[in-house]
């Protein structure tokens, strides 16, 4: 199996609260890896990231506090999940927070790649910073970001947009996927007409090795499985 884009959603709380949890989905029951993008002005404490299926969450990289919020980026691979499955931001305190969940099915199960620090840009186009050199061809990039841009939509290069929180009251942000096919660093680059700051978190995961067995007939018979 190809890895791909399975369950995502976005909540975006616009009144301050201790937490906010997205909507129940039915994922893929075993296999898949989650990863989940929050933002809150009421920031983050260890283990901000819960859901209902009580997976383990690894902390991909620094958490980044830029127009008086902050963002933090988790996953677990080779998860359980199931129906009605539900995934919570919390914040150390009372904020305006927004959660970003993304199933990748087709994973591996040591999935997560290569990443890079979260990069505060206030020049366009915006970019996130640079990961190191992924170690096979077939693996997805995953680009978060934030800014200031109310509610206009941003322009990715190469990219395309999973789900988009925008508005003018709360925090706007978008959560992006690039299939990739060959090695090499990634970096996710958009532009944005009003904003003027933007802060941007990338990661890459690997897709499961295909699966070939042997099966004696006459002759001897190799069947790759994708």
């Amino acid at each position: 199996m190809s890895i791909a884009i399975g369950q995502h959603a976005v909540n975006e709380l616009l009144a301050s609260a201790a937490s906010a949890t997205t909507v129940g989905v039915a994922t893929q029951a075993s296999g898949s890896t989650f990863v989940v993008f929050a933002v809150s002005n009421g920031g983050f404490g260890a283990t901000p990231i819960t859901d209902s299926n009580g997976n383990t969450w690894v902390h991909i990289q620094s958490d980044v506090a830029a127009l008086s919020v902050t963002g933090t980026l988790w996953y677990c691979a080779n998860a359980t999940g199931g129906a009605s499955h539900t995934f919570t931001a919390t914040s150390t305190s009372t904020g305006v927070t927004t959660i970003w969940m993304v199933e990748l099915t087709g994973a591996a199960a040591a999935s997560f790649d290569q990443s890079a620090a979260g990069n505060d840009d206030t020049v366009s186009p915006f970019t996130s910073g640079t990961t190191g050199t992924t170690a096979q061809a077939n693996e997805m990039a995953l680009a978060f970001k934030f800014d200031n841009r109310g509610a206009n939509a941003p322009a990715w290069t190469g990219y395309t947009t999973i789900d988009d929180a925008a508005d003018t009251g709360g925090i706007t942000g978008t959560s992006a996927n690039k299939l990739l096919s060959a090695i090499g660093t990634q970096q996710s680059s958009f532009t944005l007409t009003t904003a003027t700051d933007c802060v941007s978190f990338i990661a890459t995961f690997k897709e499961a090795a295909s699966t070939t067995i042997s099966v004696p007939m006459m002759g001897r018979c190799t069947y790759t499985l994708p």
